[in-house]
């Protein structure tokens, strides 16, 4: 009986489709020594070192199940709903379309200029045309 060939598109599918996992868990390694993860964690590392935290997906799960126990389930981590404000209709008032926007006070809000003070245009060089060859 022959197997059927998978092109190297569709051997690249069935690999990657073994390494998907759902949710967002933490997991503490219970070996003495770095653990190497069969796929990089959510924050992208892939060693932990002995007693290390990290964050990853239901694919983990295997490696808690397992007989020698690599990995301990500490819990779910709870992930913040954040409302898109973007899909609000345009308020239209006297003085125009109010736009909805997130209003955090911790970003950092980004000026033009230093203490609105006008400061004078300082040119980068001396000849602005220096080692320009005109063809």
């Amino acid at each position: 009986m022959k197997r059927e060939k998978l092109t190297r598109e569709e051997k690249k599918e069935a690999r990657d489709k073994q390494f998907i996992g759902t949710g967002h868990y933490i997991y503490e390694n219970k070996t003495q020594g770095f653990l190497t993860l069969p796929k990089p964690a959510i924050d992208g590392r892939k060693v932990v070192p002995p007693g290390g935290t990290f964050e990853g997906d239901s694919y983990f799960m295997q490696l808690v199940k397992q007989p020698n126990n690599l990995l301990k389930f500490l819990g779910e981590k709870k992930v913040e709903d954040k409302k898109l404000i973007l899909d609000q209709p345009d308020t239209v008032t006297v003085k125009g379309t109010v736009e909805h926007v997130v209003n955090d006070d911790s970003l950092q809000k980004i000026n033009d200029s230093v203490n609105n003070k006008k400061s004078q245009d300082v040119l980068l060089n001396e000849g602005p045309m220096d080692g320009v060859e005109i063809i």
